[in-house]
């Protein structure tokens, strides 16, 4: 009986592993049939998570430029694109002011520049589209399947649409610039308040331009109302050499004034002439030389273009070269010599 019980126990015995070895299978790699375009990008995600206002990016010339090295000096032409993602946090946590995104085109020439927009797209992660989980595999025949905003515009954008918030073309006059892109982060109701926006967008321009992409907190009116980045407007003003009795040759300007409209009637009489856009090829024509031409433009720029709210007395200080100077300041709030 013994013998027979160490041949079982010897028959159970695991067998040694043999020793590990590399096992080889040749494959052989394909280039993909395709390449890199030559398409530049205006790609605005640095910083991502924008807690302060001002410049995010700029390839505007660094000439007369506070930080020239901040700006890249790179001119766009024909076809380029423009992305830019970015998050808004409510910082600290009760300031719920949206964060407002900003993307301008600016024409350096002397003609006009048309940029068209091909295609375009923007959403927000809340609630446009929010990061969820997907399959690893999922149709997407409708274009109904996206984690993200950037996922979703780029969809929008492989499909050729362009959403209807942006016109199909923008003209810019010489020396001027245009807002390609002017869009909210809200914050506010949101747990926790964090949220971003990506955007997608082709164009085609036939003149030289520069981008750069903008932050600004959404400003309060006095209504209660908020607004965002608006489009510049410009002043009148003739501008020269002049000298002083001491023969010393100075740069002047001198802005020229006009009757006030009905919505600063309350405040003064006079208001600075305001050009409207179509008349600033007029005013910087040297060749017109008949004062009846010009006269027509010294006009009330007109009052449902602007917007009049209470600021601090501080602006009333030359030295004074800050936002505070125009940020709103509340009616009731304010003793009466603090408004302006």
């Amino acid at each position: 009986m013994l013998p027979l019980l160490l041949n079982f126990l010897l028959g159970q015995t695991t067998p040694a592993m043999p020793p590990p070895e590399e096992v080889v299978q040749p494959q052989e790699v394909r280039p993909l049939p395709g390449q890199l375009d030559t398409v530049p990008m205006f790609n605005s995600n640095s910083p991502e998570l924008v807690l302060e206002e001002g410049i995010l990016l700029s390839t505007f010339p660094p000439d007369g430029k506070k930080v020239p090295t901040a700006h890249l000096n790179f001119p766009f032409r024909g076809r380029f694109d423009v992305f830019a993602h970015h998050v808004a946090k409510a910082e600290p946590p009760e300031n719920l002011r949206p964060l407002y995104l900003g993307i301008i085109l600016y024409n350096p020439g002397s003609e006009l520049v048309k940029v068209n927009i091909l295609q375009a797209a923007s959403y927000l992660s809340q609630p446009d589209a929010p990061f969820i989980e997907l399959p690893s595999f999922s149709q997407n025949i409708l274009g109904k399947v996206f984690a993200g905003p950037g996922d979703r515009a780029m969809s929008d954008i492989l499909r050729g649409k362009r959403q209807e918030i942006f016109p199909a073309q923008i003209e810019i006059p010489p020396g001027q610039s245009r807002m390609l892109l002017n869009l909210p982060i809200p914050v506010q109701g949101l747990t926790p308040p964090l949220n971003g926006r990506s955007t997608l967008i082709r164009l085609w321009s036939n003149g030289t331009v520069y981008a750069a992409s903008l932050a600004m907190f959404a400003r309060v009116n006095p209504d209660g109302s908020e607004r965002g980045l608006r489009q510049p407007v410009r002043v009148a003003s003739p501008t020269g050499e002049a000298g002083t009795p001491t023969n010393e040759e100075i740069i002047s300007c001198t802005i020229l004034t006009t009757a006030a409209n009905e919505l600063l009637q309350p405040i003064h009489e006079r208001m600075p002439v305001i050009l409207e856009p179509q008349d600033y090829d007029l005013w910087l024509d040297s060749q017109v030389q008949t004062p009846q031409t010009l006269q027509q433009l010294l006009r009330p720029y007109p009052a449902p273009a602007m917007t009049a709210y209470p600021v601090s007395t501080l602006v009333n200080n030359s030295r004074h070269n800050s936002s505070e100077c125009i940020m709103p300041l509340s009616q009731k709030n304010a003793p009466a010599n603090q408004l302006n």
